[in-house]
């Protein structure tokens, strides 16, 4: 395959690795970079007893993370390389400076441009990465008496460029694509637990079987509340384009560079095959333009219901884009939660008792969306214009082309379903259990 015909053990030795096969995309550490992971944690906080038994805490807790592992794919054209001059095959001359040719174009048109021509994706790991936390967290706490707890809540900020160790980034322009609020980044946490030994209701000396039945029992849970994760939005695949062709008949079809989240239009768009497609860590080549925040404030939360507005989102115009990195505050729900468990221990003897608990997980029975999946947030889009026999630079022609310098609009099942809740997630579980002790 790729030049390799007929490959055995016995003929791997007859490969010349100065020409090694196009399938092969190779990850290397950077031989340049000998710096090495450093992670810094600060922390203040400051205590003061209260009445009723209570300590209250503030403190500031942060972090710092310098020369973190990630991945940049160094085989790609340089920003706007491919913006003009032209590209032979043959008899065929095509003319990189028509945005419609750049969509139609194939990769191997100007593989001779890539810094390693013979390879794919040329991975070379980095130790350029950074993050941030800061943190000012309240704690509120009891532990003494019939009633103890604690509550703790933190507003917090994380910042960085990938989420998790050794992750792929933009192959061009990491600070700006890349850097932002990161995926478990939650503004607000707030969590209480709780221990209550329930008052006696039959004094002592009392009826000893109302007593044993309504005496000594605890009730004890944890209850939660933590903003939603961050979203950001990008460009989704393309759908189909209808047009009259020459026989004047309406055609539906599914042009080459009709979405805007993959190769064909970012060559067009920028004049390099650096950038990929959308996803949280990284916004794609374009990014759509955001008028006002989308996200619904307030609407009720059922499955179907709409959380994001699509008229507060744009398409760029061809060689535009919008912020890659959302200037809004923009999450998924807000999620809350509560345990509890009820139980009492009934003594028959010195040794020997029966313990029952009743416990009840998510008590309410609440369910939500807790990831980004669970919206459908895809932002499929569709050419305004198709032109037919474009050259490909290889010497063929590709049929059904966009137009990029015509606009693009969404489609229907965009502009019908984007913003809508597909899932939520969510229920009640209960324990009952009885432990005899003897």
């Amino acid at each position: 395959k790729d030049g390799v015909q007929n490959l055995t053990l016995a003929t791997l030795t007859n490969i010349d690795v100065a020409r090694a096969p196009v399938s092969i995309s190779p990850v290397s550490i950077d031989p340049n970079g000998n710096d090495l992971q450093r992670t810094s944690n600060s922390s203040l906080s400051i205590a003061r007893r209260l009445w009723w038994n209570n300590v209250l805490e503030v403190g500031y807790v942060g972090n710092q993370a310098r020369h973190l592992s990630q991945q940049r794919n160094v085989n790609v054209v340089p920003i706007g390389a491919l913006l003009r001059g032209t590209v032979t095959s043959g008899t065929q001359v095509v003319d990189l400076s028509n945005p419609i040719n750049r969509i139609a174009i194939s990769t191997d048109a100007y593989r001779n441009l890539l810094p390693y021509p013979d390879y794919n994706a040329v991975n070379i790991r980095e130790y350029t990465g950074t993050s941030s936390y800061h943190s000012a967290q309240l704690t509120l706490s009891r532990q003494r008496g019939a009633l103890t707890y604690t509550g703790a809540y933190t507003f917090s900020k994380a910042l960085g460029v990938l989420a998790g160790d050794g992750g792929g980034t933009d192959a061009l322009d990491v600070r700006n694509r890349n850097f932002g609020v990161l995926n478990y980044d939650r503004t607000h946490n707030f969590v209480v637990n709780y221990n209550w030994n329930m008052p006696r209701l039959i004094k002592r000396g009392g009826n000893r079987l109302l007593s044993g039945a309504l005496n000594g029992w605890q009730l004890s849970g944890v209850s939660s509340y933590q903003s939603g994760a961050p979203i950001r939005l990008s460009f989704g695949g393309g759908g189909t384009t209808t047009f009259v062709n020459a026989a004047g008949q309406s055609v539906t079809v599914t042009p080459t560079g009709n979405g805007l989240n993959g190769g064909n239009a970012f060559v067009s768009w920028w004049g390099t095959n650096g950038f990929s497609g959308g996803s949280f860590a990284n916004s794609g080549g374009i990014a759509p333009i955001l008028a006002r925040n989308p996200q619904i404030k307030g609407g009720s939360q059922n499955v179907n219901d709409k959380l994001f507005d699509l008229s507060a989102i744009s398409i760029p115009n061809f060689g535009e884009s919008g912020a890659f990195v959302t200037p809004f505050y923009s999450r998924l729900p807000n999620r809350n939660n509560h345990d509890a468990t009820l139980m009492k221990n009934f003594r028959f003897k010195e040794t020997q008792n029966i313990q029952f608990r009743l416990g009840l997980f998510n008590v309410f029975n609440q369910a939500f969306v807790t990831q980004q999946g669970d919206i459908n947030l895809t932002l499929q889009t569709s050419c305004n214009a198709v032109v037919q026999a474009v050259p490909n630079g290889v010497g063929g022609t590709v049929a059904n082309v966009c137009d990029p310098t015509k606009g693009y609009t969404f489609t229907d099942t965009t502009k019908a379903q984007f913003g809508s809740i597909i899932t939520k997630r969510g229920n009640r579980r209960v324990l009952l259990s009885f432990r005899y002790t003897f």
